[in-house]
Order: structure tokens, then C-alpha cells, then sequence
């Protein structure tokens, strides 16, 4: 006894071991990144006047950004493109993009588009406008129309690119659900339950061969799904184009794109385990491979201790493997990296635990005891659904915790779980997952205790069906969850908001008043309204009117944008100059003559 107890603690710490080290190495590749990026400033600026012609337009935004498709263009009034076609990074800032412009423009509104990737593998486009010489017949620009024309994947590549995540979600929850379940719940030390008949052993293994095998295969698929249909939505293309070598080459080249060569990787390797084991000595300790015809080999599987180093190795493959929708989602891009990403592994491993759990039982341990008679199939099954629902509810308890940091993290306010599409969608998982708790509770504490205690099939028969009913709520909480990583825990207009309306207040502007309206006065895109007034009311004639928005707690700024002149006194400013949340000053510059300036000042508070 005490050899066996020294052997299983032996493996219990290489699991650890390994498993540890996994971890680790997953989160020393996560860099920290917020939910999307977001574009901060622009040269030429915001609507800017330039006088002569700028050798490149630049385009910054608030973190490390893709480019692999699309990255900047620049269109004239007429929609022909007026750069050079060499996007790149700035040199030594992952965060700005620039394109060079061809010479000789003519004097005129320019519209640029940008399309980039963010560190969650989400596509950010958007378009801004700049002025040569003074503005075009067409001063608003062409955005708009660029970007609508440009479109080529539509809702079918969205459609299947849900449809991919679900069906990758489900493939990882039941393979590591799988494992587990052979591991530590049906396989036992002898004597600890009772001996299950040969036959029952063999059947559960070729039903949980099958299991395993098509979630591999699941996986798999899903993923080269995943990778042709990224490169679709990322370059806009319909997906008949995203076969092409230079867009696949792009995807490769993604956060998203090596995380999932990584995750083929750690496939390929399971699969050469799978294959060394069915060959080795250890084939007996795993269902692997059928049983051979020896009576004696079932009762002698269960005493074989399994090796520490594959209970690490397996692990080991097993956690990179529910790491991967994290790296390459959300978890990998929201800060703190360090807190996020372990907690979505724990998560995901939770999960598969229960949810893959419960379809293995379902599928392979009750149909693995229909040749029992019925006292005999109630004695072989209530142990293993006993020890089930102990690990159920540790699985909860990680559930719980590891999600409750992980939204709070992605949400960062309880007001963001109904004031955003994400937090709703949340609201709608936890509303689902609930009665899962219940229905577990109930099979721990009310049937499973019947089920021990009967040598007859009625029992039995009601767990499965409490077991079915939790396996279709877990499909449902799965289907949410591929739905979350397709959002962005915030507001499409930027990063999170607090959406407190617009913002309104009036400051003394020389010998006048200045009446200054943000709209809406949230993260992102905004409207800065200035109307200028002299003591009597009367419309405040300016030359010219600029804002320089700062965000002193963050060293941020000043960003200078030129207000466009709507009627005399009255101009605008518009863009995404308002881009994270914060105390931001706006300092406005009017100038009445070459020679007269008239400044002042006011504070607008954006909160998460």
C-alpha cells in the first residue's frame, strides 16, 4: 500500500511539475495588450489643413498592432489610391503604421483607411480625413464609401467563423474531458471499487477510443477552419479568395495564426503518444488499444501505476491545448496577462472536466455496462458516478472563481455586464451555467445516493437522464462562450466606456463664452461642438478654431486637432482623440487675427 501511495504521489508532483512549466511558458509568450486597439492620433492630424504636401501619413494607435492585411490606404475625392503602397510599421513602434504618398498631389480632401489586427485577433478598421492646400469639394471625404465598397467577406464567413469556434471549443472540452475522465475517475487502484467484468472494460475502452479520436479529428478541422476563415474576415475576402498562398502566409504570420500552429503542434505530438503507447508496455494501464483475449489482463491494467512522466507529458499537451483560445482571444490581450491567462486555462480546465466528464460517462461508461444484469450494472456504475460527482464539484468551485476574475478583468464595472453586448452575452453563460449547479447538486446529493443504495435500474435510469440534460445545457454554455470570444468585451467605438450621455459646459473664452458639447462623451469616436459667443450673444468670428485633448495621469497628449468651421463662431471637431478612460483636459486655441488669441479650458471625465 505504501509503495503504490509513494508511486501516485510521485506522479501527482511530475504532473505538477509539468504542467507548472506549461503554464509558465504560455504566459512568457502572452504580451500584455488592451481589448482592441484603438487609433489615438494621426500626421497629418484629425481633418488637418496641411499646406504642403506630407511625405507619409502616420497612424498611431493605443497598442502593438497587426498588419498583415489591409494596413493604411489613402484614397482621393475620386476613390483613386494616392499612396505608395508600403505599409509597414514605423521602425521601432509596433504601435504606428505609415504609408509614403505619391508626389505631386493635388491640393485637396484626402481620406485614409486603415485595417489592423489586435492583439485578440479582432479587425479594427476605420478611416480619417486631411486636407492639402485647403479642403476638397468633398471636405467630409469618402470614408464611408470606402469602407462599405471595400467589403468582401460577409455574413457566411461570419456565420462559419462561429460555427468553427463552437465546434473547436467542443472538440478541446471533450479531449481533455476524456482523458481525465480515464484517469482519474473510471481508472482505480485495485480493490478501491469493485472489479468491473472484462467485458465492460473492453467496452468502455473502444467507446472511449472513439471519443478521443473524434475529438482529435474535431480539433484538428476546426482549426484549419479557423485559420482559412480568420484570413477571410481579416483581409475581407470572401472565402473563395482565402485559400490563396498570400493571405494563408498572412494568417501564419498573426498572434492568432502562430497560436494555432502551436496548438497543431502540440496535436501532432499527442498523436505520435498516442501512437508510441499502443505500441509499448503501458498499453494494458490505458484504453488505447483493444484488450487482448486474457481474462487476467483487465484486473491487471488497473494495479499498473502509470509512469510520472507521462502523466506530465499528457498534461502537459492537454493544458497548451486549452490555452490556445485564450492566446490567441481575449485572455491573451487584456492586462494583467500574468493573472489572465492561468486563470483561463483553469477555467477551460474546469470545464472539461465536468462538461467533457459528463459526455464520457454518458457516452462510454453507461453503455459499457448494458451486458451487466441490473444489480450488477448499479454496483459497477454508482462508485464511478460517486467519484465523478466529487471531482463535478471542484470543477464548479474553479469554475466559479477563475470566471469571476476573468470577467471581471474583460468588463472592469458591473454597469459593463447590461450596458454591453459582451456583458450580456456573459449574463446569458451564467444564466446557463446555473442549472447546471442544480443539476449537479442534485445528482451528488439526491440521486447518486439512491443509486448507491439500489441494486435496481430505475435509479440508474433517472441519473442518465439528469446526466442527458446537463450535457444539452452544456452545449448551450459552450455556444455562448464561442459567441464571447467573436465580441469585444467593450463598446465597438473603443475601449470601455462608462456612456454618461453628452458632455455640456460653458467657460469664459476672452470677453465672451465658449459653449463646448461632446458627443457622445464616451470611449472612442466623439464630436467636440464649439460655439463661441460675445458678451451680447452674438456669433464670436474666428480665423480658426483648435483642440488639444491631454490625459495628464497617463503623460498622454497633447493631441492637437483643427475644428472645422460649420458657421461663424460654430466649429467641430470630430475623431478618436478621446480614446482610453480618464481625466482629459481640452485646451482650446481661437484665433480672432493674425495676431489675437483667445485660450481656455475645461476637464471631461470618461469612466470605465
Amino acid at each position: 500500500m505504501t509503495t503504490r501511495s509513494s508511486s501516485r504521489s510521485h506522479s501527482m508532483r511530475w504532473f505538477a511539475g509539468v504542467s507548472l512549466l506549461a503554464i509558465v511558458c504560455v504566459v512568457a509568450f502572452a504580451r500584455p495588450a488592451q481589448a482592441h486597439a484603438v487609433l489615438l492620433n494621426t500626421t497629418p492630424g484629425f481633418d488637418e489643413v496641411v499646406n504642403e504636401q506630407p511625405e507619409r501619413v502616420v497612424a498611431n494607435f493605443s497598442e502593438p498592432v497587426e498588419i498583415n492585411f489591409g494596413a493604411l490606404r489613402v484614397f482621393d475625392s475620386n476613390g483613386d489610391r494616392v499612396d505608395t503602397d508600403d505599409s509597414d510599421h514605423v521602425e521601432g513602434e509596433p504601435a504606428s503604421i505609415a504609408v509614403g504618398l505619391r508626389p505631386e498631389l493635388d491640393d485637396g480632401t484626402y481620406t485614409a483607411t486603415y485595417r489592423v489586427i489586435s492583439a485578440d485577433a479582432h479587425v479594427v478598421d476605420g478611416a480619417f480625413v486631411f486636407h492639402i492646400g485647403a479642403p476638397g469639394a468633398h471636405s467630409e471625404g469618402i470614408g464611408d464609401e470606402l469602407l462599405s465598397g471595400e467589403s468582401g467577406s460577409g455574413g457566411l464567413e461570419q456565420v462559419l467563423l462561429g460555427v468553427a469556434r463552437w465546434t473547436n471549443f467542443s472538440g478541446l472540452l471533450l479531449l481533455a474531458g476524456a482523458v481525465f475522465f480515464a484517469v482519474v475517475i473510471w481508472r482505480r487502484p485495485a480493490g478501491s471499487l469493485a472489479e468491473r467484468p472484462e467485458d465492460v472494460e473492453s467496452a468502455f475502452g473502444a467507446r472511449w477510443r472513439t471519443l478521443v479520436v473524434a475529438a482529435w479529428w474535431t480539433i484538428l478541422l476546426a482549426g484549419v477552419a479557423l485559420f482559412i476563415l480568420q484570413g477571410a474576415v481579416a483581409a475581407d475576402l470572401p472565402l473563395s479568395q482565402a485559400l490563396s498562398f498570400n493571405v494563408l502566409e498572412g494568417v501564419a504570420g498573426t498572434r492568432f495564426g502562430i497560436v494555432s500552429l502551436i496548438k497543431l503542434a502540440a496535436l501532432m505530438v499527442g498523436a505520435g503518444v498516442w501512437i508510441a503507447l499502443q505500441r509499448s508496455s503501458l498499453r494494458s494501464s490505458l484504453p488505447i488499444a483493444p484488450r487482448r483475449s486474457s481474462p487476467s489482463i483487465g484486473a491487471a491494467a488497473t494495479n499498473l501505476p502509470l509512469p510520472g512522466w507521462l502523466l506530465g507529458l499528457v498534461g502537459a499537451l492537454l493544458l497548451i491545448l486549452l490555452a490556445t483560445p485564450g492566446l490567441a482571444g481575449h485572455a491573451g490581450a487584456t492586462s494583467p496577462v500574468a493573472i489572465n491567462i492561468p486563470a483561463d486555462i483553469a477555467h477551460m480546465a474546469g470545464v472539461a472536466a465536468w462538461l467533457g466528464g459528463l459526455v464520457t460517462l454518458l457516452l462510454a461508461a453507461y453503455p459499457a455496462t448494458r451486458s451487466l444484469d441490473e444489480s450488477s450494472r448499479a454496483k459497477a456504475l454508482s462508485p464511478v458516478v460517486s467519484r465523478f460527482s466529487a471531482a463535478a464539484l471542484w470543477s464548479v468551485a474553479i469554475i466559479v472563481v477563475t470566471g469571476s476574475i476573468r470577467s471581471w478583468l474583460e468588463l472592469g464595472s458591473v454597469s459593463a455586464f447590461w450596458e454591453e453586448t459582451y456583458g450580456l452575452v456573459l449574463l446569458s453563460k451564467v444564466g446557463a451555467f446555473l442549472p447546471l449547479v442544480a443539476l449537479g447538486a442534485i445528482n451528488k446529493r439526491i440521486v447518486g445516493p439512491r443509486l448507491e443504495a439500489s441494486t435496481t435500474i430505475p435509479g440508474l435510469s433517472r441519473i442518465r437522464r439528469l446526466i442527458s440534460a446537463e450535457v444539452a445545457l452544456g452545449v448551450v454554455v459552450v455556444a455562448l462562450t464561442a459567441w464571447l470570444v467573436g465580441l469585444s468585451p467593450t463598446s465597438e467605438a473603443g475601449a470601455t466606456a462608462g456612456r454618461t450621455g453628452p458632455f455640456e459646459a460653458t467657460v469664459d473664452f476672452g470677453e465672451g463664452k465658449l459653449d463646448v458639447l461632446v458627443d457622445p462623451a464616451q470611449i472612442g469616436a466623439n464630436s467636440v461642438h464649439l460655439t463661441a459667443t460675445n458678451d451680447d450673444g452674438s456669433p464670436l468670428e474666428l480665423r480658426s478654431m483648435s483642440v488639444e485633448f491631454a490625459l495628464p495621469e497617463q503623460d498622454l497628449g497633447p493631441l492637437v486637432a483643427k475644428g472645422r468651421e460649420l458657421s461663424p463662431g460654430h466649429f467641430v471637431v470630430e475623431g478618436n482623440q478621446l480614446s482610453i478612460p480618464g481625466e482629459w483636459t481640452l485646451s482650446f486655441k481661437g484665433r480672432v487675427d493674425k495676431f489675437t488669441q483667445i485660450d481656455a479650458n475645461t476637464t471631461v471625465e470618461l469612466e470605465r
